[in-house]
């Protein structure tokens, strides 16, 4: 088991964000994490990477250790990367200086400059950014800087790797050419828990789905399972996306 959630709870005020969450993560899975907006999916991502702390009772493993009370740059350090929901590139740096920004953290960071740069061009390649090392972060189209946080994160040397609905505001084409990029992604031997909510990319991503609505898990299981279960289809999928 790579990574261990137990009965995660996160309250923000009197406001119960999380409640009693458990899950486990196999290493070498793409696991789908959905619900409707406001179910507590990016916390859990928030909670698990250090960005925020869980309320007494919780406990987090990976790879066999507690992590559930180190900070970001630890749990990084541990081997866990993320993206986030809102793309933030360093805009007045190039791609390749992004990317050998991430080259300086997680679990192997670079030990030279030119270590870094050589990591760099070669993610960014992969990427198919290659011809875009120079160019500014600004001046990238919404696709690119989207590839260029998936760099970023991969700079970092993950074994698991957590992406915040990664393909939102992508059309069809991009949405199926980010699918293909992420199953490359998967076969290096990265696990990974992907947010989304584009229903029809994250069930055929999945190897498994785990489902949450106000702040609970309503279901867990394969996708083919989930698209029949009747309280999935009522909080989340609806019933045209079932029959269809």
């Amino acid at each position: 088991m790579m990574l261990k959630v137990e009965k995660l709870s996160k309250s923000f005020g009197g406001l119960l964000a999380l409640n009693q969450v458990s899950f486990q993560i196999e290493a070498g899975e793409t696991v789908g994490l959905i619900g409707p907006n406001g179910s507590g999916k990016s916390t859990v991502f928030n909670v698990v990477t250090g960005f925020l702390k869980p309320n007494p009772g919780a406990f987090i493993e990976f790879e066999g250790a507690n992590i559930t009370a180190l900070p970001p740059h630890e749990i990084s350090r541990r081997g866990i990367a993320r993206t986030f929901q809102l793309v933030k590139p360093f805009l007045h740096l190039t791609a390749l200086q992004n990317i050998m920004v991430g080259r300086a953290y997680g679990c192997h960071p670079a030990k030279t400059i030119a270590a870094a740069e050589a990591d760099a061009r070669a993610i960014l390649t992969s990427l198919g950014l290659g011809d875009k090392a120079g160019v500014l972060a600004r001046d990238l189209t919404v696709i690119e800087r989207k590839r260029l946080e998936l760099g970023r994160a991969l700079a970092a040397k993950p074994r698991l790797l957590l992406l915040d609905e990664f393909m939102a505001g992508l059309n069809p084409v991009e949405v199926q050419a980010m699918m293909k990029l992420l199953a490359e992604i998967k076969a290096t031997g990265i696990t990974l828990v992907v947010v989304e909510h584009i229903v029809k990319a994250i069930m055929g991503l999945s190897d498994r789905i785990i489902v949450l609505s106000v702040g609970q898990k309503i279901a867990e299981g394969p996708p083919a399972a989930i698209v029949a279960e009747p309280e999935v289809i009522a909080a989340y999928l609806g019933s045209d996306y079932a029959q269809g």
